[in-house]
């Protein structure tokens, strides 16, 4: 593909005026689209990805490579634009031009959180010292997606000197694994050759003797130290080098590298070893040592927590009035918080889960079975959706949400029938969520 785009400027004082150079205006024979991940033209001024058509558009890259960057146009009919090709640039339109808003292969999701890899980029070379550093998101979008910020420095120092300053400034998701470099590979046109900073990665991390995640048993008690060992060790295994400093009692699983995909994986190595959690307690637990206690006190058995919970809250059946705050609640829950179910499906929009309990509301509210949990405000901090198990309400599920729940379905069944059956005498069942 040769030129897509001009744009025409009085001199370098009117660029220096601007925050960014426009991309500018399509040229002859050539359409430009802004659209959302659906394929449709977002709004006048909203960012989209890039996409071009026309006669300067070629068949395909030789050999048939990224055949995804070569799609069907089905926004016109005119056959001279039949062809869409995916730039993997963000922009949008200002004061009728064109205005670049960064790669899309800078955006990555993370625990949950959209994170853009150039502000990262940004916060490490605003270290002293610090010469150039490419941020990459190695293997996203699986359970061993891991950020990596690869790193010139122009002083000596350590990757955890660098990793501790980004702590200071950045939220724990967004603290890359830091990698110091003698130089960063470059492609003969001088971008960065980030394939071959990936590849050495992937290869040192696959080496039976490159360094591996550091263990630290300090201050835990003698009569602990077998499941100590037990949960070190599980750890250890699945962040790997992904764990950003020493696997300890002090250590908090998601700041050290975890999220909610290979917590799964934890439970499941621990349970193997006989040492039981549930997933809730293993969340909400500060720090490596609170999972200790848990694990050490439920070895070897299910059971289900008695204790009081700290804060006061109050019930209150489900009504149309609650409507927003339940929306709100169960959407973000599944969409921002849900690694798993965006592993599962990436690509799913907000809207698709508001628009499945919009589906069933009204037989939600008519069971007298759901409520509402309000705290000492009368706020709304948490929502439990009942039904009956012979009679559950019919929901109309998005193509892409029936891939979630069968998922799910999968994971849940053996838990529901063979575990939970046993320990409740009723048919029925509930689906809690509160906000964190």
């Amino acid at each position: 593909m040769g030129d897509v785009t001009y744009h025409i400027t009085a001199g370098m004082d009117q660029l220096r005026q601007q925050d960014k150079v426009p991309i500018g205006l399509p040229i002859n024979n050539t359409i430009i689209y802004i659209l959302d991940p659906n394929l449709h033209p977002v709004k006048i001024g909203d960012v989209g990805e890039l996409y071009v058509s026309g006669l300067n558009v070629a068949d395909g890259y030789v050999g048939d490579r990224d055949p995804d960057k070569f799609i069907k146009n089905h926004l016109t009919a005119n056959p001279t634009y039949a062809k869409l090709y995916r730039t993997g640039d963000f922009a949008r339109i200002q004061n009728g031009v064109i205005i670049y808003e960064g790669r899309t292969d800078s955006q990555v999701k993370i625990r949950g959180h959209r994170v853009n890899l150039l502000e990262v980029e940004n916060a490490i070379i605003s270290i002293e010292g610090i010469q150039n550093a490419t941020v990459l998101c190695y293997k996203p979008e699986q359970i061993s997606q891991t950020l990596l910020a690869f790193v010139l420095t122009r002083v000596t120092t350590n990757e955890h000197h660098i990793e501790e300053f980004l702590r200071k400034k950045l939220p724990a998701y967004m603290v890359p694994q830091v990698i110091i470099l003698d130089k960063i590979p470059l492609l003969v046109n001088g971008k960065v050759d980030r394939q071959l900073l990936l590849k050495l990665y992937d290869n040192a991390n696959s080496n039976e003797n490159s360094l591996q995640a550091n263990i630290d048993y300090k201050d835990i008690p003698q009569e602990k130290i077998k499941a100590a060992t037990v949960l070190f060790e599980a750890v250890a295994s699945i962040l790997n080098r992904a764990a950003k400093t020493t696997i300890c009692i002090d250590a908090n699983f998601y700041n050290i590298g975890g999220n909610s995909l290979n917590s799964i994986y934890t439970i499941m190595a621990l349970s193997e070893k006989g040492y039981n959690i549930s997933i809730g307690d293993f969340i909400a637990a500060k720090n490596l040592g609170e999972v200790l206690d848990k694990i050490d006190n439920n070895q070897g058995s299910f059971s289900i927590s008695q204790q009081p919970m700290q804060t006061s809250y109050t019930a209150e059946l489900l009504k149309d009035e609650h409507k927003a705050d339940v929306l709100e609640i169960i959407s973000s829950s599944f969409y921002e918080k849900g690694d798993l179910e965006q592993w599962v499906m990436p690509n799913n929009f907000v809207e698709d889960y508001w628009n499945m309990i919009d589906g069933i509301w009204k037989p939600l509210v008519d069971n007298a079975l759901c409520f509402v949990a309000k705290n000492k405000d009368g706020c709304i901090d948490g929502v439990a959706l009942n039904y009956d198990a012979e009679n559950k309400p019919k929901a109309r599920i998005s193509a892409k949400l029936d891939i979630v729940f069968g998922f799910l379905e999968t994971i849940e069944c053996p838990v529901r029938y063979n575990t939970l059956i046993n320990l409740f005498d009723h048919n029925s069942f509930t689906y809690c969520e509160f906000q964190g």
